[in-house]
C-alpha cells in the first residue's frame, strides 16, 4: 500500500492549512483528509511526543497506510501535521519511516506574530489568567504548549537537515503566500514533480479568529472531561456522522469563522511594544542563521530592521 512521498511539517500558525487546501485541488497530489485531526488537517503520526501522535503512531504503519488507500495511479501522496517540525523526534522516526528521499515542506512567518497567534489558538488549553506578558516576560513556554519555542525555525530546522538532502527541503514563507500565493503554489509543484499549469482555487478564507476567552476555555474543558468519562462516546462524536456537525459547532463555540490557521493582519496590536522588543531579541540569533541559509534578510522583511 501507499505510502507518502512528501510531508507538510510545520511551522504552526505559519498558513500550512492555507497551502493545503490549495495543494489538495491540484488533480496530481493526494493528501488525505481521513484521519486527520477535528478541525484541521493535520493526521499526526510522527509526532510521537504529542499525544493525538502518540495514539496514532501506537496504531502502527497498516494504520498509517489506510490513509492513503484513496490515492489514484500517478497522484503523489502526502500529509501535513505542522507538529513534525518541533521535534528531533519526528526527524528520527520520519526518517526511519519514509526514507531520506522523503520531501518536506515548512512554510514559515514572524516569529514574534507567530507567537501571538499560537498563544490565542491555545488559550483553551491554558490556565485563564495566564497573560501573554507574563509568557514573554518568563522567556520560556507554559508546560506542553509550545508558545515561543515553535518559532525557533532554524533550530528546529538542523535535525532535518542532518537527516535529508537540502534538496528534499523546501522553505515558504507565508509573505509570499500571501503576496503571491500563485507564485508559490507553483514552487511546491515544481519542488513535488507535479504540472505547474494548475488554476488553484485559492481555497478556503485565511481569516481566522484565534480561540479566546471564557467560552473557547470552558468548551475545551468540557471535551476534555468527556474524553475522559467516556473515550467510546468521544471518538464517536469526533470522527462519526455527526462530526463534521459538531466542529462547526466547535469552531463557532471557540471564535474561529472557519478551520483556516492563519489570521490575515499578520500583526498585533495588543502583542505591546515592550513584548515585541523582547521577542525580536529572543528569536534574532535562529533569525540570522535562517537569513543566511535562505539568503534572504528576513530581520528586515519581519522587523523593518
Amino acid at each position: 500500500m501507499t505510502l507518502p512521498r512528501f510531508l507538510v511539517i510545520g511551522a504552526p500558525r505559519c498558513g500550512t492549512t492555507f497551502l493545503v487546501k490549495n495543494l489538495r485541488l491540484h488533480p496530481d497530489i493526494f493528501m488525505p483528509e481521513e484521519g486527520a485531526e477535528l478541525g484541521s488537517d493535520d493526521v499526526h503520526f510522527f509526532d510521537n511526543h504529542t499525544e493525538k501522535g502518540s495514539i496514532n503512531f501506537s496504531r502502527g504503519f497498516s494504520w498509517y497506510r489506510s490513509l492513503f488507500q484513496g490515492c489514484g495511479e500517478g497522484q503523489v501522496p502526502g500529509e501535513k501535521t505542522a507538529d513534525y517540525l518541533c521535534s528531533a523526534e519526528s526527524a528520527k522516526l520520519i526518517l526511519e519511516g519514509l526514507g531520506s528521499d522523503i520531501k518536506l515542506i515548512v512554510v514559515i512567518r514572524d516569529p514574534v506574530s507567530r507567537a501571538y497567534s499560537h498563544y490565542l489558538h491555545s488559550r483553551h488549553r491554558l490556565p485563564i489568567s495566564l497573560s501573554f506578558n507574563n509568557i514573554v516576560k518568563r522567556a520560556e513556554d507554559p508546560q506542553e504548549v509550545p508558545v515561543l519555542s515553535s518559532g525557533l525555525y532554524w533550530k528546529h530546522l538542523e535535525p532535518y537537515f542532518d537527516r535529508f538532502p537540502a534538496s528534499n527541503i523546501l522553505i515558504l514563507l507565508n509573505d509570499d503566500l500571501e503576496s503571491t500565493p500563485e507564485d508559490v503554489l507553483i514552487r511546491a509543484c515544481r519542488f513535488l514533480g507535479v504540472r505547474e499549469d494548475v488554476s488553484f482555487g485559492m481555497s478556503d478564507s485565511r481569516i481566522n479568529v484565534s480561540s479566546v476567552g471564557l467560552v473557547s476555555h470552558l468548551s475545551a474543558r468540557a471535551g476534555r472531561i468527556l474524553k475522559a468519562l467516556s473515550p467510546g462516546f468521544y471518538d464517536w462524536l469526533m470522527t462519526g456522522p455527526l462530526s463534521r456537525l459538531l466542529e462547526t459547532v466547535i469552531l463557532s463555540m471557540r471564535g474561529k469563522s472557519s478551520p483556516s490557521d492563519l489570521n490575515p493582519t499578520g500583526r498585533h496590536k495588543e502583542i505591546g511594544e515592550g513584548n515585541v522588543l523582547r521577542l525580536r531579541n529572543y528569536y534574532r540569533y535562529d533569525v540570522a542563521h535562517l537569513s543566511a541559509l535562505l539568503e534572504r534578510d528576513l530581520a528586515k522583511l519581519w522587523w523593518d530592521e
